[in-house]
Parts: structure tokens; sequence; C-alpha cells
């Protein structure tokens, strides 16, 4: 079920999704907690709360996940594990543990220390491998290089160039090659990657410079847009950056800004995101949240998927009532659903 489906449609695909096991029928409202869109309690899962929802929900994803591996094997891949919630934690446990036919795949930042104990238990289940991701290799610096500028090599110098100054950093290497493409010292022609006098080249010595230094090449109207979009957050949609724009008469240019930037400069990285939100002064930082939050209200006519979203919005926008009543319902929405580790936080 994807964002953006009405809702009704939603409803309709779930129902298919259920249909012949009426016991999962009737917690489908549980799903609500996971899937955007709201399906109304039921008797039965009115009644529930806590540990018990929890209990529930978990029971019903992992039937779920069991009624799809009993006809083929599946693969369950989860990006940036690192800002899983505990009960989604303990859901990815249990299904490592219980589903058979499942592999699970995995990935995240180095975790802090003392690591949630779930992602501890995840590691120190029988057959299961971790691995460590060092820095590129400098034949597959060359390779990302390569397939960066779309041609089949790229001159060993520029190669070793970037590696000096990236030490094998992926995203890092991307973005200095994009700062070198922008001043002209590598070029592609007919397929070809020109390279010129690397040693004339005074470039910034860190990523987060090197982002800054690629800012600063754009137009003022091409940086606001950015900087709005960089308040919503790494994924963001055009028309909220429209009308949470400050300058009414840029508006309508917004789309357009944004389709001119959308190849080199949005987010594909959650460091661009905070680094352009950065470069902006308080001042200019709380009246985009607060211009943000107010969009959340009156687009949706139900905010319980948006609570802890509003509560972040309109503490950043210095509005300690607002943050408070939805810090509130957050709270309460988290325990309802049995995160208590959210629920204390909120």
């Amino acid at each position: 079920v994807t964002p953006g489906l009405p809702p009704a449609d939603a409803r309709a695909r779930i129902g298919a999704m259920l249909r012949g096991a009426p016991e999962l029928e009737r917690l489908a409202p549980l799903l609500t907690a996971v899937l955007p869109v709201t399906i109304d309690d039921t008797e039965l899962t009115r009644e529930m709360s806590g540990d018990v929802r929890a209990a529930n929900t978990k029971r019903l994803l992992l039937d779920l996940v069991r009624a799809t591996t009993r006809t083929q094997p599946l693969v369950l891949a989860l990006e940036d594990a690192h800002w899983l919630d505990s009960a989604s934690w303990a859901l990815l446990v249990e299904a490592a543990q219980s589903v058979d036919g499942l592999l699970t795949l995995v990935t995240t930042r180095p975790m802090p220390e003392p690591a949630p104990p779930e992602f501890t238990r995840l590691t120190s289940l029988p057959g299961a491998t971790r691995l460590r991701l060092g820095g590129l290799a400098q034949d597959e610096m060359l390779a990302l290089l390569a397939h960066r500028l779309g041609v089949e090599t790229v001159p060993g110098a520029l190669a070793r160039f970037i590696q000096e100054r990236v030490a094998g950093h992926p995203f890092f290497a991307e973005e200095l090659l994009q700062a070198m493409v922008e001043r002209g010292a590598v070029r592609v022609e007919h397929g070809v990657c020109q390279v010129g006098d690397l040693s004339a080249l005074d470039l910034p010595t860190t990523v987060e410079s090197v982002i800054v230094s690629r800012l600063d090449r754009l137009t003022s109207a091409e940086q606001l847009c950015l900087k709005v979009a960089s308040v919503i957050g790494r994924v963001f949609r055009s028309r909220l950056v429209q009308q949470a724009h400050p300058v009414e008469d840029e508006r309508e240019r917004v789309p357009g800004h944004l389709g001119g930037l959308s190849a080199a400069y949005l987010f594909r990285h959650v460091i661009t995101r905070d680094v352009t939100y950065e470069t902006m002064p308080l001042a200019q930082r709380r009246p985009l949240h607060r211009a943000v939050a107010e969009w959340y209200e009156r687009q949706y006519e139900d905010l319980s998927p948006h609570f802890a979203l509003l509560a972040w919005h309109w503490g950043h926008a210095a509005d300690p009532p607002k943050t408070a009543t939805y810090l509130e319902k957050a709270g309460q929405q988290a325990v309802r659903d049995g995160a208590f580790r959210e629920g204390v936080l909120f």
C-alpha cells in the first residue's frame, strides 16, 4: 500500500489481502499504525491499547509475512535502521527469529553505544552475518566516478586526486566530483572524460564545505527553494515547498527551480539536507517551520499520523503551547501502539 493511494482504494486492497482469514480481518484497523491509511477501529480493536495493541499488531504483521513466505521465499530489506523505533525493532527481531523462508537485510549507520538491545539480539541470532563497510578501494573509486560521469573510464590521475582527499568516502567523492565539473576542471566530451590542471584547484577539505561551496554557486532564488525544502526534510512534496515559500511572488516559479535542481542538488543524502538547513539563521528557520506545520494542519483532516512531526515543527517554530499539545498526543499514541520508549521520550 503506497503513500498517495486514495484511502478507499487502500482499504479495499487491504480487505482483499485479508479475505479468507476472518481472524486477521477483525484486526485490520491495527494496520493504521504502520500504513498511510486510516481504518476505523472495530469493537474488538477499540478496546486494545498498550501492550495488548502492540502484541496484536505484531501478530497481525507477522502472520501477513508468514502468509507470503508459504508460497515463495521473501526478502525483507530495511534501510536506515538506526531510525527505527522500539516497536519496529521488536517486530524485526521477531520476524527474523520466527518466520521460515525469510531473508532479512538491514542497513544502518554505526550504532551509538550502547546499541539498542534489539540490534544486539538481531546480530546475535544463529546464522546472522554482519558486514562492516569501509571506504572504497582505488578500483571501486574509478568505477564510481566513471558511472557518475557516464563514461567508460576516467583518468587515473583524477581518481587518485579525489581518493587522496576523500579516503574512500563515496558520497564525499560524488560531491567533490560534481564541484569539479561545475568549475570546469572536469568535463565530458564525446563520451570521454577530460581533466584540466588539478594542481591549480583550491577545493574544500570536508564534505560539508564542498556542499556549501556548491550551494554558493546557485542563484538566491534557487538557494531559498532548497532552504525551504531542508526545513521539510530529506524527502518533500514540491507543492509543500511552493506553499511554504516565504516570498509569495516567487511561489509560481518554485516547480521550475526544483526541476532544475533535482539532478545535482536535491537531498540524496541527509548530509546535504543538514548542511543546507544549517546555513539559515534561527530568524529565518522559525517562520518556515511554522508555515510547514500550518500546511499539515490545513492539508489533513486526520492529523494522527503526523503528531510527532508537528511537535518537531512547532518546537522549531518556538511555539511552546502547540509543541506541548502535539508532544502529548504523540506520547499517548506511542503508548497506545506499544512504543513505550518513544512514549516516555515524547
